[in-house]
């Protein structure tokens, strides 16, 4: 039996899953086909990212929203948690692709995308300016 033991723990494929220390400290700039900066990444430690969306307020100006989450890579995919460290980080929901760049975040019947590139300035200014234009 120990024969087996050690043929299946040699042997088998495990899917690499760790928490991302290669994206610490790195930011990515997002767009969509309808808008040149949508949102975008700040990978603060090994485990938690900060992720920015501009969205749309129900009087029409667009803001910013900053919101809290862990993060962690299975083979090609940085997945991103709903929730923050603080809360437990929750269920891996949405994911960037790490070697096209693209934020893939599914729904029930269909997939929202943006495509991502690493962005080497302060983000969060950068979102800034894209609203005041």
């Amino acid at each position: 039996m120990p024969v087996i033991f050690f043929f299946v723990l040699t042997f088998l494929p495990i899917p690499s899953s760790t928490y991302a220390s290669n994206y610490e400290h790195k930011s990515f700039l997002c767009s969509t086909q309808s808008h040149s900066v949508k949102g975008g990444f700040v990978f603060t430690n090994n485990i938690e990212v900060v992720k920015y969306n501009i969205l749309i307020s129900s009087n029409g100006k667009n803001f910013i929203k900053k919101t809290l989450h862990c993060y962690k890579t299975i083979d090609d995919r940085v997945l991103i948690s709903l929730d923050s460290l603080v809360n437990g980080c929750g269920k891996y929901h949405s994911y960037i692709n790490s070697e096209s760049l693209i934020y893939n975040v599914p729904f029930k019947d269909k997939i929202l995308y943006a495509q991502c590139k690493l962005y080497d300035s302060n983000l969060e200014s950068k979102l800034e300016e894209s609203l005041n234009k």
